[in-house]
């Protein structure tokens, strides 16, 4: 959302239906694969939990970790003050394909 589309505060509410309860951590695997002969690392991908592989040339290889960034936000959610939340946006799947 973009500033100018910002025209009224949010109203927070607490909706004691929904599950309070959101890790703060997210977990990924390192894979690697190694020449046999060699020893070097032919091949490092890095595994999260929801499935997403991302491959990465190197260790030190922060560009390939944007693509996290796209989509911002994997799952996007109406909330009102009862029940459970309206999805409005899920680019779970997209995202794991990627």
């Amino acid at each position: 959302m973009d500033a100018d589309e910002m025209t009224a505060d949010p109203v927070f509410v607490f909706d004691a239906d929904t599950t309070q309860d959101v890790a703060s951590t997210r977990v990924g695997i390192s894979e690697e694969a190694q020449n046999a002969f060699s020893g070097d690392v032919t091949r490092r991908t890095l595994v999260l939990d929801d499935g997403r592989r991302i491959a990465l040339a190197d260790v030190n290889d922060f560009d390939a970790l944007t693509t996290l960034a796209t989509p911002a936000a994997l799952l996007i959610e109406d909330f009102s003050s009862t029940g459970e939340p309206e999805v409005v946006a899920d680019f779970t799947e997209a995202a794991a394909a990627d």
